[in-house]
């Protein structure tokens, strides 16, 4: 892979999210996306009691998580602990205390999207398979060929998605932005609301870089914040190459 992504935009957007490295932002997004159940954050968080802040909320469930394990009963923390939690263990986590964790305890479930398609990590919930490599290049043709299948049509769509990620004041790495926000954003470039159609989320959701969002009611439409920049690229390299969209 040559150095053609712009990762001062994906700096930008961890720095937003409260990150200060790729591999601790990659981390978190794996702890969002896979480890979201309560007893398995707590267990990797042992890994780390020397934090302070860490060791404080173990302490807080020593006692519930030692009785829930003698009883084999579920174990659950408060929300805003949980969060914590992932946070910080992200800021500490690396890929051989990761790796070794989940190939023992396999995580039950993924939240909203089944891979990592990161700079650094790459990750199938199916399969899982937590790799150090980037997935970037795979991201690109991804997109070309997304591009190419719906004769154009999720161009502006991928285009006002990124540009909402890089313009959002916070971007958070599960929410979306409703359709009319992208709707919105694609008459800015266009003058015309048009936009993909039928079977052109099926295409988006078989290329692995979009995933819907949200609730039943009020539905957001997402594209992995870890493949931003390599989507960008893709945008800009088909746009640039002439072919009418």
């Amino acid at each position: 892979m040559d150095n053609k992504y712009d990762l001062d935009k994906y700096y930008q957007i961890i720095k937003k999210c409260g990150f200060n490295g790729i591999e601790s932002f990659e981390f978190y997004i794996f702890l969002k996306r896979f480890l979201n159940d309560d007893k398995q954050i707590y267990e990797l968080a042992l890994n780390y009691k020397y934090d302070a802040e860490i060791d404080e909320i173990i302490k807080k469930y020593e006692d519930k998580y030692k009785e829930c394990i003698a009883k084999n009963e579920s174990f659950w923390i408060y929300f805003d602990d949980k969060n914590k939690l992932m946070n910080l263990i992200a800021k500490y986590l690396d890929f051989n205390t990761l790796n070794k964790y989940i190939l023992q305890n396999p995580p039950k479930w993924s939240y909203k999207f089944d891979f990592l398609r990161g700079y650094v990590y790459t990750y199938s919930f199916e399969d899982n398979k937590l790799e150090q490599k980037c997935d970037w290049d795979n991201v690109y043709k991804d997109t070309i060929s997304v591009i190419r299948e719906t004769k154009g049509r999720a161009f502006y769509f991928l285009r006002a998605l990124v540009d909402l990620y890089y313009k959002n004041s916070k971007p958070h790495p599960f929410d979306g932005f409703s359709l009319e926000e992208i709707l919105r954003k694609i008459k800015e470039y266009t003058n015309s609301t048009k936009t993909i159609v039928g079977r052109d989320w099926t295409v988006l959701k078989a290329y692995a870089i979009y995933f819907k969002t949200g609730s039943n009611r009020y539905p957001e439409h997402a594209i992995p914040i870890e493949c931003v920049p390599a989507i960008d690229k893709a945008l800009e390299d088909y746009e640039n190459s002439g072919v009418k969209i």
